[in-house]
């Protein structure tokens, strides 16, 4: 009778990634839950490493991961040249943040740009909106105050489903506005609460970018007035122009020091602020990204 309930018993598998019995020692997590999280909650990590990243970025903001307050998100890096694990928080997070200064009120329904259709060489069309734009309310000495969140355009939002594409992945596919929607909440609250949400991205914003790389060609839109698409052009010329400046003066630099006072000096701090309002942010994290590259080539110099 026991033999036979042995046999009766079902075969556990292992979990997805390997486990370490010091993963209980420092987050109280034993070998099942080490399965559910990296089975369920973070099915894209493809690393120990990088869950462990997870586990201690939930650890310090005292969050809940089987809620999925982050998000493990693979990203090309152009220097290594290979897929790398990085770690995010999700929209989710950066709610929790701004309700745990007492002092969120509330947000206005997401309002969209006009329609236009996607049309991709792989014979894929999208019918997205142009861009969204979300009003996050703050209290400030119990006053209710608004702030608008820059328009994020979709065009310069969507993630690929490859970094050899153009075509967007099946979440942007399936939900144009629905993640769209998540990337302008999310700079709406870095807006509303900067000293508590920074510069901090949402997982929803870097899904499908290139970690130190140009972005490839934007694909073909359809629909779009020849007027639009002109002055669209001129502005992605202006941008393109400013930064391929910021890389120049980035590439002959000899110190941080150097780039930081180019870019404190008062004719680039206007020219920033001439640029469309929704290349502010792209510009500010475009500069600090620099500097960490100038940092790092002068390290491994030293080092050689």
């Amino acid at each position: 009778m026991g033999e036979a309930n042995g046999k009766d018993l079902a075969k556990v598998s292992p979990p997805r990634l390997p486990y370490h019995p010091a993963v209980q020692e420092r987050f109280g997590f034993d070998a099942a839950d080490w399965r559910a999280l990296t089975d369920a909650v973070f099915p894209s990590a493809s690393t120990t490493d990088a869950v462990i990243l997870a586990l201690s970025y939930c650890k310090a903001r005292k969050l809940d991961p089987f809620k999925k307050p982050v998000q493990i998100v693979p990203m090309w890096d152009a220097k290594r040249k290979q897929m790398v694990d990085t770690v995010w928080p999700g929209i989710g997070e950066l709610r929790t943040t701004a309700f745990r200064t007492g002092q969120y009120a509330g947000r206005d329904a997401a309002i969209f740009g006009e329609m236009h259709t996607l049309k991709l060489a792989e014979g894929v069309e999208v019918l997205h909106p142009e861009w969204c734009e979300v009003v996050v309310y703050r209290l400030l000495g119990g006053v209710r105050c608004a702030f608008h969140g820059p328009r994020v355009h979709w065009m310069e939002t969507y993630a690929t489903k490859g970094r050899d594409t153009n075509a967007p992945n099946a979440m942007w596919a399936k939900r144009p506005n629905g993640q769209l929607e998540k990337c302008a909440e999310a700079a709406a609250l870095r807006a509303a609460f900067p000293e508590e949400l920074g510069n901090e991205y949402a997982a929803e914003e870097m899904e499908g970018k290139v970690i130190d790389a140009e972005a490839i060609g934007a694909p073909e839109t359809v629909g779009i007035p020849k007027s639009t698409n002109s002055s669209q052009a001129k502005k992605n010329g202006l941008w393109e122009e400013f930064k391929a400046e910021m890389k120049e003066i980035e590439d002959g630099a000899e110190t941080v020091e150097a780039f930081t006072d180019w870019w404190e000096r008062a004719d680039i701090v206007q020219r920033v602020t001439n640029l469309p309002k929704q290349w502010h942010d792209p510009a500010e994290n475009e500069a600090i990204l620099a500097q960490e590259r100038i940092a790092a080539r002068l390290s491994a110099g030293a080092d050689g």
